[in-house]
């Protein structure tokens, strides 16, 4: 197994228990209180769920950073085009700038809900906010990664079905030439039937209205050459 290879399969893994760990993450987080005040109450009173919600966004970003970067050092086809390579660098940007709000909220926030200490909540909820501004930046580069592998994905089908079709014509462009020839040889030297059915074996199917070899080949390589 080559090097890209694994490395893919590494990404893969990553990306697939990042997703898991964020889609977790979304449910358990709950909804943000535009009162500080009141979101201080809140997460002092779920103070448990608010800290290992905030720790699994952080495992999760920690792996979205992680796979992408294994990406980038792997050189397979996801990074082929300019804009494929900028997603996917900026990607662990966006995940790591997440990742600081997503430990600030489990720790220094958690802290000063918990101690009331209503200056310290509202600096690094203020911090917080402003990191969390990477999420758009993670979420952009997902877009253009998922668009880059759906305009992949259309071309691949396109290549190989236009593969697939001049397959088919150059089979098609030897039987027609093989059986020209063979045929062609048959009528030439006057065959006899069960040589033109050996021939071809479609010739069964007409060898009962032409009793003569020579008028059956004739007929047979006509419709090769017709079709």
């Amino acid at each position: 197994m080559s090097h890209t290879e694994i490395g893919m399969r590494v990404a893969g893994a990553w990306l697939a228990a990042a997703s898991v760990l964020l889609i977790v993450t979304f449910l358990g987080h709950g909804p943000i209180h535009p009162d500080l005040g009141q979101q201080m109450k809140d997460i002092s009173h779920g103070m448990s769920r608010w800290v290992i919600v905030h720790w699994i966004a952080a495992v999760s970003l920690s792996l979205f950073a992680g796979a992408s970067l294994v990406v980038l050092t792997t050189g397979s086809r996801l990074i082929e085009s300019w804009w494929a390579l900028s997603a996917w660098a900026l990607l662990p940007v966006g995940a790591l700038w997440t990742m600081t709000t997503a430990v600030a909220e489990a720790t220094v926030v958690a802290n000063a809900a918990t101690a009331n200490d209503v200056a310290r909540f509202e600096a690094w909820w203020a911090f917080a906010e402003g990191n969390a501004n990477g999420f758009m930046a993670l979420c952009l580069a997902v877009a253009v990664i998922a668009a880059n592998e759906t305009r992949s994905d259309q071309v691949g089908r396109g290549g190989r079905r236009h593969r697939r079709l001049r397959r088919l014509a150059a089979r098609h462009v030897v039987r027609r030439r093989a059986g020209r020839t063979v045929l062609g040889r048959l009528v030439d030297r006057d065959e006899s039937l069960d040589a033109v059915v050996r021939a071809w074996p479609g010739a069964c199917r007409i060898r009962h209205s032409h009793r003569s070899s020579r008028t059956l080949a004739r007929v047979i390589r006509h419709r090769i050459i017709r079709h």
